[in-house]
C-alpha cells in the first residue's frame, strides 16, 4: 500500500563519512572488541547506494559500476577481519564450490551456547520453512556449549533430509557477538570466493546473510517473505521479521500451567488417526480449528477407545497426515505437533477457553500475552502499515544482503562498567541506518516468536527496580537497546519461578503499564517520522491508519495544533538521525500521557476482536476486558534510573566473566519492592 522511500535514509546518503563516524549511532562500536569501522566503508556504500539507485532492476550483470564498488566494501571487510583476528576468522565453507552449482545464495547463521531446550526448535524451524531448499545454507555456530546443545544440533543434521546444506562449526572466543560474527564472516568469505570463482560478482548484491539467536522459531513462510522484500526493490538492503516473545510459553507463568511431552517416539503407530489436512505448519491450527477440537477428541473417543493416550498429565489422541507428519491433540484441546516449532497464540488461547487463566492472573495475563497479542494485531486485523516502520535489527533472522552486510559486520560490543553488554545484534542496523541503507519490517502474518527469558528478566527490573539485564526501559531507543546482557539459560526456571509468584497487583501497577509503554513508543515514533519525512497524501493515510484509531479525533486535532504542528515538522526534517529519533520519541510520548486513555480503550477493542476472531467462547474473555482503562500512564510516575554495573557489585548474581553466563542467581537476597 505505501512504497515511500524515507527521506531520512536519503538524507544520510548525503552525510560525511567522518560525520557518520562520530555519530551515536556508532558511538558503541569505539568500545568494542573487534576492529573499528573504515572510514573508506562507509564512503564506498555512499557510493554504492547512489549508483545503485539509478537502476530500476536488480540485473545480474556483474560488471556494473555499483557491483565493482560493492567488491572493493567486501574485500576491504575481509582484510580489516584477517588484520584484526587472523586467517581463522575468514573461514571458507567446504564444498563452496558446490555451492556455486547448486546456485546457493540464502545463508543463516545460528549462534548458540548452552541452548539446549531451544536449538533444535530453532533448527527444525528453519529447515521446516516453506522455501526452495536448494537455495539455502545453515550455519550452525556453536560457542562452546557445555550443556550438550552441539550433540542436539548434529543430531538434527544427521537425521534431517533436506535440500538444505548444513554445516556446523565451533568459535572458541566466547560471546554470542563473536560466534555471530565468526558465523557471518565465514559467510562473507565464502559467497566471496564463489564470486572469485565464477566471476559473477553480482552475488555480492542477490546472496542473503541472516542471523538468528538458538532460541528463537519462524513461522514457515518467514523466509519467503524475507525473499520477497529483497526481490522486490533493488533499494532495501536489510529485512527484520516481526517479532514476537513465544506467546505458547508464557503459559509457564500461570497457575495451571500442565507441560506437555514433546516426546513423539514409541508410539503405537496402530492409534494413530489419519487426517487429510497437513499437521506441518502454522495453518493445522486453522484447519483444526479451536473451537471443533474437543468435539473431535470425544467423536474420536467415541468410536475407538484404544485411540486415547493416557500417559501424561491430560490424555491425547495422535493424529498423522499424508506426509507422515504427527501431531497430539489433548483433551482439552490443546494441539502440539511434532514437526512446527511454531504455534503462535493457539495453546494461550485453549488457556482462556478452558478456564485456566485464574482471575488473579488477569494482568499478569495483559503483561504476558495481551500486549504481544495486541502489537501483532494491529498490523495483522487493523491494517496498521509495516512499511511505515524503520526497525531495529535484533538477531531474530536479520538480514542483510552480502555487500552491506560488510559495511559494518557484525559486533560485540561492550560498555565503560561493564563487561558484556547487548546491542551485537542491534548495530549491524545501525550501521546501515548511518549510511543511507533501507531496512524493512516484514509482512507481520510471518513473523519470529523469541524465548521468554528476556521477557522473565524485564519483569524482574520492573519489580526490583534494576536494569540488570536490559538498559533502561525509559531510557533512549540507543541505550535500551545496549544495556547489559549476559547468557540466562542456567538460571531461566529460577527467574520464571520467580515472577510466577509475583502478585497481581504488581502487574496491574507496575509490570503492565511499563510493558504497554514498548509497543505505544515503537508505533507512535516510526509513524511520526514517516507521516513527516513522506508526501501529503500519506501523511494523511497514516493519520487515518494510526493516529486515528489510538488516540481518536478530539485528541489528534490538539495533537495537529499543538504537537505535530508545522514547526515540529520542519524542525524534525532538519535534524540530523539520531536527533530525529530521539525527538520523535518524546513525542510519542507526549501522545501517550494525553491519549491513555482512549489509548487503552483501543487496547480494548482490538483484544476483543481478537477473541472473537479466534473463536473463544465469549464467557472465556468478557471479564478479562472488564476494567483495563483501570491502569495509570506509567509515565505519569517518576522512575528513578539505577546503573547496571551497580547492581552486579552485589551478591546476587554468580557470573561466569569468560562465558559471559549468569550461572546462579540468589533470589532470596532481592530487594525490598518484592512481592
Amino acid at each position: 500500500m505505501i512504497n515511500q522511500y524515507l527521506a531520512s535514509c536519503l538524507k544520510n546518503r548525503e552525510r560525511s563519512p567522518s560525520e557518520i563516524i562520530k555519530s551515536d549511532s556508532l558511538s558503541l562500536m569505539f568500545t568494542s572488541e573487534v576492529n573499528d569501522i573504515d572510514i573508506k566503508q562507509v564512503e564506498l556504500a555512499q557510493q554504492v547506494l547512489k549508483k545503485r539507485s539509478d537502476y530500476n532492476d536488480q540485473s545480474n550483470n556483474a560488471n556494473i559500476d555499483y557491483v565493482r564498488l560493492q567488491k572493493k566494501i567486501v574485500e576491504r571487510h575481509l582484510e580489516n577481519r584477517v588484520g584484526y583476528y587472523g586467517n581463522d576468522q575468514v573461514i571458507t565453507l567446504n564444498d563452496y564450490k558446490a555451492l556455486i552449482s547448486e546456485k546457493r545464495d540464502t545463508f543463516v547463521v545460528i549462534k548458540f551456547m548452552d541452548e539446549s531446550p531451544h536449538i533444535r526448535a530453532t533448527l527444525k524451524s528453519i529447515l521446516n520453512q516453506k522455501y526452495e531448499m536448494k537455495r539455502l545454507v545453515v550455519v550452525a555456530v556453536d560457542n562452546n556449549s557445555t550443556d550438550g546443545s552441539d550433540e542436539i544440533v548434529k543430531s538434527v543434521i544427521n537425521e534431517t533430509v533436506t535440500d538444505a546444506r548444513i554445516y556446523y562449526v565451533n568459535q572458541i572466543m566466547p560471546g554470542g557477538g563473536n560466534a555471530a560474527r565468526y558465523g557471518v564472516d565465514a559467510c562473507i568469505s565464502t559467497i566471496y570466493n564463489m564470486c572469485k570463482l565464477d566471476n559473477d560478482w553480482s552475488r555480492l548484491q542477490h546472496c542473503s546473510i541472516a542471523v538468528t539467536d538458538g532460541d528463537t522459531v519462524y513461522t514457515e513462510g518467514v523466509l519467503k517473505e524475507i525473499d520477497f522484500q529483497l526481490k522486490s526493490n533493488i533499494d532495501i538492503d536489510g529485512v527484520m521479521p516481526f517479532l514476537i516473545y513465544k506467546i505458547t510459553s508464557t503459559v509457564r507463568f500461570f497457575n495451571n500451567y500442565v507441560p506437555l511431552s514433546e516426546d513423539f517416539s514409541n508410539l503405537d503407530p496402530s492409534l494413530f488417526i489419519k487426517v487429510d489436512f497437513p499437521l506441518c505448519g502454522s495453518l493445522a491450527y486453522g484447519e483444526l480449528k479451536l473451537s471443533n477440537r474437543i468435539k473431535y477428541f470425544n467423536t474420536i473417543f467415541s468410536r475407538d477407545n484404544f485411540s486415547i493416550h493416557t500417559n501424561e498429565k491430560l490424555s491425547y489422541i495422535v493424529l498423522i497426515d499424508k506426509e507422515g507428519n504427527k501431531a497430539k491433540l489433548y483433551i482439552d484441546g490443546q494441539l502440539l505437533l511434532e514437526q512446527s516449532t511454531v504455534s503462535g497464540d493457539d495453546r494461550s488461547l485453549v488457556y482462556l477457553n478452558n478456564n485456566y487463566i485464574e482471575r488473579n492472573e488477569k494482568w499478569k495475563w495483559h503483561t504476558l500475552v495481551g500486549h504481544d497479542v495486541f502489537l501483532r494485531s494491529l498490523y495483522t486485523m487493523f491494517s496498521f502499515p509495516e512499511e511505515a516502520i524503520l526497525p531495529d535489527t535484533s538477531d531474530a533472522l536479520k538480514t542483510f544482503r552480502c555487500w552491506s552486510f560488510s559495511i559494518g559486520g557484525q559486533h560485540q560490543l561492550s560498555r565503560p562498567g561493564l563487561k558484556v553488554v547487548t546491542g551485537t545484534d542491534y548495530q549491524s542496523g545501525r550501521i546501515h541506518k548511518a549510511v543511507g541503507c533501507r531496512i524493512v519490517l516484514a509482512n507481520a502474518k510471518e513473523y519470529s516468536e523469541t524465548e521468554i527469558d528476556r521477557l522473565a528478566k524485564m519483569i524482574r527490573n520492573f519489580n526490583k527496580n534494576q536494569n540488570i539485564f536490559y538498559g533502561d526501559a525509559r531510557s533512549s531507543s540507543l541505550e535500551r537497546a545496549s544495556g547489559l546482557y549476559l547468557h540466562m539459560t542456567r538460571i531461566q526456571t529460577k527467574i520464571e519461578e520467580e515472577v510466577k509468584k509475583y502478585d497481581d497487583n504488581f502487574y496491574k501497577e507496575t509490570a503492565f503499564p511499563e510493558r504497554i509503554l514498548f509497543p505505544l513508543r515503537w508505533v507512535l515514533k516510526n509513524s511520526i517520522l514517516f507521516s513527516i519525512l513522506s508526501s501529503q497524501s500519506i501523511s494523511e493515510e497514516i493519520e487515518k491508519l494510526v493516529f486515528l484509531p489510538l488516540v481518536g479525533l478530539k485528541n489528534l486535532n490538539e495533537i495537529k495544533k499543538n504537537i505535530l504542528n508545522h514547526s515540529f515538522k520542519k524542525e524534525i526534517i532538519s535534524s540530523e538521525h539520531e536527533a530525529r529519533e530521539e525527538k520523535a520519541e518524546k513525542i510519542a510520548e507526549k501522545i501517550i500521557e494525553m491519549s491513555f486513555d482512549n489509548i487503552m480503550f483501543f487496547y480494548n477493542k482490538v483484544l476483543g476482536e481478537y477473541f472473537k476472531f479466534s473463536g473463544v467462547d465469549p464467557d472465556a474473555y468478557k471479564w478479562l476486558l472488564e476494567d483495563v482503562g483501570d491502569i495509570e500512564c506509567a509515565l505519569l510516575k517518576e522512575k528513578i534510573a539505577i546503573d547496571p554495573a551497580e547492581a552486579w557489585r552485589s551478591e546476587e548474581y554468580v557470573i561466569d566473566q569468560d562465558r559471559g553466563q549468569v550461572v546462579d542467581i540468589f533470589t532470596s537476597r532481592g530487594s525490598e519492592n518484592d512481592h
